[in-house]
């Protein structure tokens, strides 16, 4: 009776051997994964894990800080209890570190969801926005110890974040942009005014302010494009059913209120398929308009133009609700652009730290 257990047991113990045995073999014929060279990483990743180690009460620590207060000089910035509290929560360096990781890479990609349309979610730039102001601490942080290049370095890093923002090709992708860009060259035109910045550091500020686009650096025309296309795409879909009008006014908020938004909401609540159609043919001739409008040598007045023809209605209820202010828009895009050319001056104008290169001093 042992014996024949014992036999049966090396059966059974030969038997899984051969079966794990070709399942070894069917995974050695299956396609290995191909390692992503390091400077191909995507640098969304990157982004979301630094963003995972910034201390939970961050937002109240940097809100704290007076920067003016704080100075570029050890014994002033010892004076501001909320800078040293808010450097001793990423004292570790962790988050900035993987952050910075994040900037020096060319592909950033948070995969959107775009066939969501208007229900697309972006919670990625709420953490970007927060990985900004942490270099913009650290940059200070590195000011104050003597570090000039390693602070420069943050602010430069700051800059290409704004890019990797913008390039999700929405409006408020490139509205966070533009607010990373503006708290750089804030903290880039401390730095020039208070004279502590060295000539390796000037230089490389002022190259990477120069190598954005005068024109468009946060891709703003771009944003237009891929909501015109993306947007009205998606809700010629969604809204296909005979309830088109109902359903689209249930979506975006319903039609409770007296504002413009709340009247137009209401009428489009009506409106018969063939109709809701209708008026997304002309929200999409709005967007012909508005990037024409965009693109023309006097864009003042031809945006002054768009919008007052869509306060008119001359595009339909749909735009009327959808279309967006391309006056604000625009303003938004040329205090950027004024903002980068006087940050550019202020750093060519600079008086270089004492210990800088005596002919290149100013």
């Amino acid at each position: 009776m042992m014996k024949k257990s014992l036999a049966m047991t090396a059966v059974l113990v030969a038997l899984a051997g051969a079966a794990v045995g070709v399942e070894v073999s069917a995974a050695a014929h299956q396609p290995a994964h191909e390692r992503v060279k390091p400077e191909d990483r995507n640098a969304a990743i990157r982004y979301l894990w630094g963003a995972s180690l910034i201390p939970a009460n961050f937002a109240d620590l940097y809100s704290a800080v007076d920067f003016d207060a704080v100075g570029f000089t050890v014994e002033q910035a010892q004076k501001s209890e909320a800078f040293k509290a808010a450097c001793a929560a990423i004292n570790d360096g962790s988050a900035a570190g993987v952050v910075m990781q994040a900037t020096r890479l060319a592909k950033c990609d948070f995969e959107v969801d775009y066939e969501n349309g208007i229900g697309t979610l972006l919670p990625h730039l709420g953490k970007m926005r927060s990985a900004a102001r942490l270099l913009r601490l650290d940059a200070r942080r590195l000011a104050v110890m003597g570090d000039i290049e390693g602070a420069a370095g943050r602010l430069e890093g700051m800059v290409n974040m704004s890019l990797h923002a913008s390039g999700d090709g929405y409006l408020i992708s490139s509205l966070v942009g533009i607010a990373i860009v503006m708290l750089s060259t804030q903290e880039i035109k401390a730095m020039a005014e208070a004279e502590v910045l060295t000539l390796a550091a000037r230089d490389r500020l002022l190259e990477s302010l120069r190598g954005l686009d005068p024109k468009d650096s946060m891709r703003m025309r771009g944003a237009l494009v891929n909501e015109q296309t993306t947007m009205i795409d998606w809700m010629e879909r969604y809204f296909a059913d005979a309830d088109a009008g109902a359903r689209f006014a249930a979506e975006v908020g319903g039609a409770e209120g007296n504002g413009q938004e709340a009247v137009l909401l209401a009428a489009v609540e009506k409106l018969s398929a063939k109709n809701f159609r209708d008026e997304l043919a002309k929200l999409r001739s709005a967007y012909d308009v508005l990037l024409d409008a965009w693109d023309k040598a006097d864009r003042a007045a031809a945006i002054a133009d768009f919008d007052a023809r869509v306060q008119k209605q001359e595009f339909g209820l749909l735009a009327g609700i959808l279309a967006p202010s391309l006056g604000r828009l625009a303003a938004n895009s040329d205090r950027l652009n004024a903002n980068i050319a006087e940050t550019i001056e202020v750093l060519e104008k600079a008086r270089l730290a004492p210990d800088a290169e005596p002919a290149m001093r100013r």
